[in-house]
């Protein structure tokens, strides 16, 4: 099944596989990222364009995935059993999720920091935190979406209220 891209912004681009439902990102003058399955029994993580930092150095033991993004000069990927897996540029320790994360169900990156969210709807951020971008605010309570920019972060509330 072919990808299928919708521009959001000229440095930034989504696309939405049809039959996995992963998201693939790519950012500004770094790499190209993409989730691909057809005709192979597990999926394949593919990463192109700049590699100044090894993020476009898939590991070779990083197995199935269910959502891969990419920050600036990093690139994470959300394996199928919740465990995040980073590689690329960790300057702002960025590709170092928090000791005792719980399992994760939705992941996302800015330039230089890393977000996620834990199936209880629980948001952690982590890496340069420059603009507060990692700061998750104390009563955001549960969430159902999360979203990194350059500096600064977004969290969708499960009563559907954006934060950021």
């Amino acid at each position: 099944m072919p990808l299928i891209a919708q521009s959001f912004r000229p440095w930034l681009q989504f696309a939405h596989h049809a039959r996995l439902a992963a998201m693939v990102a790519c950012t500004i003058a770094t790499a190209t990222i993409a989730s691909l399955s057809d005709a192979r029994p597990t999926e394949v993580v593919a990463c192109w364009g700049l590699n100044s930092d090894g993020q476009c150095n898939v590991p070779t033991d990083l197995g199935s995935c269910s959502q891969i993004v990419a920050g600036r000069f990093h690139t994470v990927a959300l394996k199928d059993n919740g465990a995040i897996r980073c590689w690329g540029s960790n300057e702002f320790s960025q590709c170092t999720p928090p000791i005792g994360s719980s399992p994760s169900s939705l992941i996302a990156a800015g330039w230089f920091h890393t977000l996620s969210l834990s199936s209880q709807g629980v948001t952690t951020a982590w890496g340069r935190n420059q603009s507060g971008q990692c700061n998750v605010p104390l009563n955001l309570g549960p969430c159902i979406g999360i979203a990194g920019g350059a500096e600064h972060s977004l969290a969708l509330r499960a009563n559907g209220t954006i934060v950021g």
